[in-house]
């Protein structure tokens, strides 16, 4: 069946520990472990008091820089890339998101409105039209779906719905998936969909399509 067929994997980043990134790295007292990631040959990390820093693999001497925001002193938890490399998406410890611009290093919104919990997991689905489209998980187990515009001269939340919420059951992973032709001709409530997005929490894994609409297929319980 399907669940024995869909493989679920979890990235890891491992770092070797006597490199000179792992000394970089590591001598932060302030770091959270969760809140680390890789893009390319740069390394991300996110600390306790707000600050995301960057690593490059091949210049292991120096941190390339550092985003942070007085508003935003606060743990940060997970992060995401938007799919042009050039936007970050951060959730926070006390619930906030924030939609960083990494070339200018800009902090372009921060949102307050929609997460009342710790951020725990956000994820890019979509960008068009300047809109980018995102889903984002907090402690209490809610899912939201958000879409953030930009107007030229700022950017702001155009939309944000709750998709599902699991009392304590929180989602700590949200995973893009893409369906094969092979899947369709198997499965044919995927004949109109070529993505879909895994939701994973300790109790259950929820599969939903993106297209034509965001909608649940499949729960998978533990």
């Amino acid at each position: 069946n399907y669940k024995n067929q869909c493989k679920l994997r979890i990235n890891s980043l491992e770092i070797e520990p006597q490199s000179n990134i792992s000394k970089l790295i590591y001598k932060q007292k302030n770091l959270v472990l969760n809140a680390m990631g890789a893009k390319g040959d740069i390394i991300i990390t996110g600390n306790t008091i707000g600050e995301i820093k960057f690593y490059s693999l091949s210049d292991q001497t120096k941190t390339l820089k550092v985003l942070s925001d007085k508003k935003l002193q606060v743990q940060v938890n997970c992060f995401d890339f938007s799919n042009d490399d050039r936007y970050l998406l951060v959730g926070y410890n006390n619930g906030a998101m924030a939609f960083w611009d990494i070339v200018k290093d800009k902090c372009k919104l921060i949102m307050n409105e929609i997460h009342f919990k710790p951020c725990i997991a956000v994820k890019f689905f979509k960008q068009e039209d300047k809109r980018f489209y995102f889903f984002s998980s907090d402690s209490e187990g809610n899912v939201f779906e958000t879409c953030i515009k930009d107007y030229y001269v700022m950017y702001r939340v155009q939309e944000t719905k709750k998709l599902f919420e699991q009392p304590k059951n929180p989602t700590f992973l949200i995973k893009l998936l893409s369906f094969g032709e092979e899947e369709k001709k198997d499965y044919p409530l995927l004949i109109n969909a070529s993505k879909g997005v895994i939701f994973g929490s300790l109790s259950n894994v929820q599969i939903h399509i993106l297209e034509p609409q965001i909608k649940k297929l499949w729960v998978f319980n533990r």
